[in-house]
């Protein structure tokens, strides 16, 4: 996603919270046909779901995951 690439992930719980969480991308069940249609919506709607993807890298990488987690260690201290 920091790439701005769109995702397709398999129905894992992690994964289903991370694409609802992004929308960078599409979630599909361990058959074939499944893929194959989720893999057409990702190519269908390819920009939509990198600029959700980029966005949420941005707002979610290491740097800034690590400040709210020091405020949230501050306020308990």
């Amino acid at each position: 996603m920091s790439c701005g690439k769109p995702i397709l992930v398999s129905d894992l719980p992690v994964h289903q919270e991370l694409i609802s969480k992004s929308n960078a991308g599409e979630i599909f069940s361990m058959n074939s046909d499944s893929f194959e249609k989720k893999l057409k919506l990702i190519l269908k709607n390819y920009e939509k779901f990198s600029q959700n993807g980029r966005k949420f890298a941005l707002a979610n990488d290491w740097a800034k995951m690590a400040e709210r987690i020091s405020n949230i260690y501050d306020e308990l201290i």
